[in-house]
């Protein structure tokens, strides 16, 4: 994100303390609210209020105590406690509400470049690219956008986009509070982790494994098929100009398995790539494109594969 060196506009990002402070969130769902919440402390990944990032001796301002205070239980921190990075989080919201009715919410965050050999281009990004890095926390939310918001505070930034985010944790607040009206219990829960090193952890019925796999290996495939036109002698424009005709002309998923939401994610994530790599052939030619590509096809790469069960 840019960044401006008015201090006016510094000073108009910290008008959300205003607008959010002396609001408790907890209180406005009701004093008797039971919040179970489950982490994988067997494994190292544990699960805490956002509220607990003061306790975990984080720099938190009083702007973003107030925007951890508006998301309420819908806000978490995920303290990992292991040696290598997560690149994958799926966390799970589970509400009862007084009539015995439930509502399953889940939000998954993915960082996933390391298994296609991917680096920062921007070397102050070198080891900060990963969802938590190892023996770290971070708070990651039901909502995206409060978490980018809460991350971005403390910022110089333009009018426009302060104004932006007051009126965006305004709506969130307001429907959260009107969500949470009748519930008497939440339980809050990891439902999967992928580490660095290609290990996932979580439910076999999740869809969050299936998802990251798509997408990387749809990715990876994407690769294989420019390598191999390489090759052949083809320049990498001549390999996309071919892909982009045969998908174009078919109205067929690229891949056909016996799971249909697995090959609606990787048809997605294929066709993104190629759009993708025809930017980046645009911009710097084919050996850009080779270049950007071949990492991924290591076979030191990481593989994603689930824990073994003992």
């Amino acid at each position: 994100m840019k960044r401006f060196a008015s201090i006016a506009l510094a000073a108009m990002s910290l008008t959300l303390i205003g607008v959010l402070s002396g609001f408790t969130f907890l209180h406005s769902s009701g004093a008797n609210t039971v919040i179970n919440i489950k982490g994988f402390d067997d494994d190292g990944v544990l699960l805490m209020a956002g509220s607990d990032l003061q306790r975990e001796r984080q720099n938190i301002t009083q702007e973003q105590a107030s925007i951890i205070d508006a998301v309420g239980p819908f806000g978490v921190v995920v303290k990992n406690t292991t040696h290598r990075d997560l690149i994958g989080c799926s966390l799970k919201w589970e509400l009862i509400s007084s009539s015995g009715e439930v509502t399953v919410m889940r939000q998954g965050y993915t960082s996933p470049g390391v298994l296609l050999g991917l680096q920062p281009l921007d070397p102050n990004m070198v080891g900060k690219t990963s969802v938590i890095n190892a023996n770290s926390s971070r708070f990651l939310s039901l909502d995206p956008t409060l978490k980018s918001i809460l991350e971005t505070t403390g910022n110089q930034l333009p009018e426009r986009t302060v104004e932006y985010y007051r009126g965006y944790v305004q709506r969130v607040t307001s429907k959260y509070q009107k969500q949470l009206k009748s519930v008497v219990a939440i339980t809050i829960s990891i439902e999967g982790l992928a580490f660095a090193d290609g290990e996932y952890l979580g439910s076999d019925t999740t869809a969050f494994y299936k998802h990251l796999q798509a997408d990387v290996e749809a990715q990876r495939d994407v690769g294989s098929a420019i390598d191999s036109a390489a090759q052949e002698g083809k320049h990498a424009s001549e390999a996309l100009l071919e892909l982009n005709s045969k998908l174009s002309k078919s109205p067929f998923l690229i891949k056909e398995t016996r799971d249909k939401e697995y090959d609606e994610i990787y048809d997605r994530s294929f066709r993104e790539s190629i759009k993708e790599l025809n930017s980046i052939q645009t911009a710097n030619g084919d050996e850009a494109v080779l270049k950007y590509i071949r990492p991924r096809l290591s076979a030191s790469v990481p593989k994603l594969h689930k824990k073994e069960k003992k």
